[in-house]
């Protein structure tokens, strides 16, 4: 009994590490863009999970990610580390957005199981003309919300178009 303590003590302060370093992972600050409000926030069910958010500073212009890694604990929490990795990679050398969820996804599916795949939406925000290009890779539709809220406006747009999942062959 005591070796099966010792040995769940070691697992739990594994997942409490790997959970610290998935957070370091997220933003620590939501970027500042004059006359728009960002805003995002990621809660785990789990010590570990596949959700993540991402900026990404594009020269004049920011990259918005949003994924969703299919599965919970450690190899979700590792699949989205990869995900993430992989869409950054591409997204600071092409500037064409379904050339990056193409090539992510062309990275990723060599070294995934069958059973593995995420979820994205990457957009790209141009602060000086206000236009917001995206591609969604399997994603729930992201939402633009202008002039209030949701509930308190009619302004608000949902961007539906969207394509396969990223880890698909």
């Amino acid at each position: 009994l005591l070796m099966e303590h010792r040995a769940a003590r070691k697992v739990k302060r594994q997942l409490k590490l790997a959970a610290s370093v998935q957070q370091q992972m997220m933003p620590r600050m939501m970027p500042e863009i004059a006359g728009i409000d960002v805003s995002a926030r990621c809660v785990p069910s789990l010590e570990l999970g596949g959700d993540f958010y991402d900026f990404i500073e594009l020269g004049e212009k920011l990259g918005i990610v949003v994924g969703d890694v299919v599965g919970k604990d450690i190899p979700a929490a590792l699949f989205m580390a990869s995900v993430r990795a992989s869409l950054r990679a591409h997204a600071l050398d092409v500037d064409e957005l379904d050339d990056v969820m193409s090539r992510t996804n062309t990275a990723l599916v060599h070294d995934t199981e069958t059973h593995q795949f995420a979820t994205v939406w990457y957009g790209v925000l141009d602060p000086a003309s206000r236009e917001l290009t995206y591609c969604n890779g399997g994603h729930e539709p992201g939402i633009v919300v202008r002039r209030g809220s949701i509930e308190s406006s009619p302004e608000f747009l949902e961007l539906s178009v969207g394509g396969m999942a990223i880890g698909i062959d």
